[in-house]
């Protein structure tokens, strides 16, 4: 025996099928996303920075030098070239501890990771821009100087 009836969708399944679909849409397109930058102690990339101020080459590098005058000194920490534009990331100090010692720490931006720290200090601006290498004093230790006027190179890599 033939039916002879049509079967058809109801406009009602139909009606709800394209709520649904409307509903997971704004549930997974509407809903926030934090990029993996945000979550603190979540880093996407790394880089090098150094302390803001005169290259120590000409060419072939970005590196920089600080000099220190006396007193108490605080220097920006770039990330990255700052030919592309300032990065300032946290900064570095340079404590006189009045006994002809000296102390250098770095403070850096909330979610900013150091992987290494490297610090050079010089009576002239002789770099070679290679921080493992140019590395001749530590963060937080203490050095002497006789005069109290010195170039700083700073170098940090760090996640981020």
């Amino acid at each position: 025996m033939v039916d002879n009836h049509k079967k058809s969708i109801s406009w009602h399944f139909i009606f709800t099928l394209l709520f649904s679909v409307a509903i997971m849409a704004l549930v997974f397109f509407a809903s926030p996303t934090y990029a993996p930058s945000e979550v603190l102690g979540a880093y996407t990339s790394s880089g090098s920075a150094t302390g803001l101020g005169t290259p120590i080459l000409p060419k072939g590098t970005w590196f920089m030098y600080n000099t220190y005058d006396g007193g108490s000194g605080s220097y920006d920490i770039q990330l990255g070239n700052p030919k592309n534009g300032q990065d300032i990331i946290g900064s570095y100090q340079v404590m006189n501890n009045g006994d002809g010692t000296y102390t250098v720490t770095y403070n850096l931006d909330q979610g900013v990771k150091v992987d290494s720290a490297h610090l050079s200090v010089s009576n002239s601006p002789n770099f070679t821009a290679k921080p493992g290498q140019d590395a001749n004093q530590s963060f937080g230790v203490p050095f002497s100087d006789a005069n109290g006027q010195f170039y700083i190179f700073a170098h940090f890599s760090v996640e981020y």
